[in-house]
């Protein structure tokens, strides 16, 4: 239970450590990194032409936390590792990602960068909780 609540408490901040380490975690860390720049520049494109409805990207990063959250917080053995919990989760990030972009298409280019964040940002947390259920030890 301790890494669970750990990796949800360090998630957001190894992924962002990519900006100042971009090799530390090898090619794993350059796809981090391409989605931090998608976030900047998504984000201020998103200041530029500021519209609300592009707050529904935050659900998906939430989902994200949730998803290693609740991983932590189950850890019981999954058949297979929980790789049928990561597929649920990976279809609903999907979308929701698309319906995110789908409602904010009239600004579409910070929609563009928000949406290849979100779904960088999911596999990341996907790989986090991968750790949890399949007991992988967490460095």
């Amino acid at each position: 239970m301790s890494d669970g609540i750990r990796l949800f408490l360090d998630l957001h901040l190894w992924f962002a450590a990519t900006l100042t380490n971009p090799y530390g975690q090898g090619a794993f860390s350059l796809l981090a990194l391409g989605g931090m720049v998608c976030l900047m520049v998504g984000a201020m494109l998103g200041l530029a032409r500021p519209r609300r409805r592009l707050l529904l990207f935050l659900f998906p990063v939430l989902a994200s936390q949730g998803f290693v959250l609740g991983a932590g917080l189950l850890q019981v053995a999954f058949p297979a590792g929980g790789v049928w919990l990561g597929l649920v989760f990976a279809s609903l990030q999907i979308a929701v990602i698309g319906l995110a972009f789908f409602r904010n298409r009239d600004v579409w280019l910070p929609s563009l960068c928000l949406s290849v964040f979100c779904a960088i940002y999911a596999w990341y947390a996907h790989f986090a909780a991968a750790t949890i259920l399949n007991r992988l030890p967490v460095s």
